[in-house]
């Protein structure tokens, strides 16, 4: 499985049962694998026959799946999200805190393209992949503002992760048009940047200092 290969295929954002990403998990046994599957709170392996069966059924009924000899291999977007759970090598969690509700989202980067995945209710949830030349700092970014903008007292926890190393976290507050910033590592109390900072400054800052 190749970029150029997941390019080629549908990648419009659809949503995904419990039970789907369960069969996408288990399209790959590796540490990336296991490492997505704790990102995305999911119990992998499963032990339950029936939702294997069930996300087996469903895959195929969507044209997600596809017969090639004697295997069912994923299509679509089902293989990028395949592709990306297994292949990971850093994995990005989002939380959109306020006053509201609180959500969330989880970034996971495999080589050439990143997975967003963000939970619905009944354990669904809602995927999408952009290749890496897109950029997910700048989507951070957007998301970002865009949450800032609709709740109150709002932030954003952002913390990400290699094998191997501390998670590396950023938290952003609004300050009008412009952007407070702390930082810290692993379970440290974060540090605060001083003064303020553009959007740009804000992208540029989780080039570095997030994903970098």
């Amino acid at each position: 499985m190749s970029a150029e290969t997941i390019e080629g295929t549908g990648l419009s954002p659809a949503g995904y049962g419990i039970a789907e990403l369960l069969y996408l998990l288990g399209c790959y046994d590796t540490a990336s694998t296991r490492k997505s599957a704790d990102a995305l709170m999911l119990q992998w392996p499963s032990s339950s026959d029936d939702l294997r069966v069930a996300g087996t059924s469903s895959l195929l009924a969507r044209q997600q799946l596809k017969v090639e000899g004697d295997e069912l291999v994923p299509t679509g977007l089902a293989l990028a999200i395949a592709y990306a759970l297994g292949n990971a090598t850093r994995w990005t969690s989002a939380s959109f805190l306020s006053d509201d509700a609180p959500q969330a989202a989880v970034f996971i980067h495999a080589p050439d393209l990143a997975a967003f995945l963000q939970p619905r209710g009944l354990g669904g949830w809602f995927a999408q992949v952009q290749m890496a030349s897109h950029g997910v700092a700048g989507t951070l970014v957007q998301l970002a503002a865009e949450h800032c903008s609709q709740a109150t007292n709002a932030k954003v926890v952002l913390s990400s992760t290699v094998d191997g190393s501390l998670a590396r976290n950023v938290i952003l507050r609004a300050s009008g048009d412009r952007w407070e910033a702390a930082l810290s590592r692993g379970d440290e109390r974060a540090v605060p940047l001083g003064g303020t900072l553009s959007l740009a400054e804000v992208e540029s800052l989780l080039n570095e200092q997030l994903l970098g």
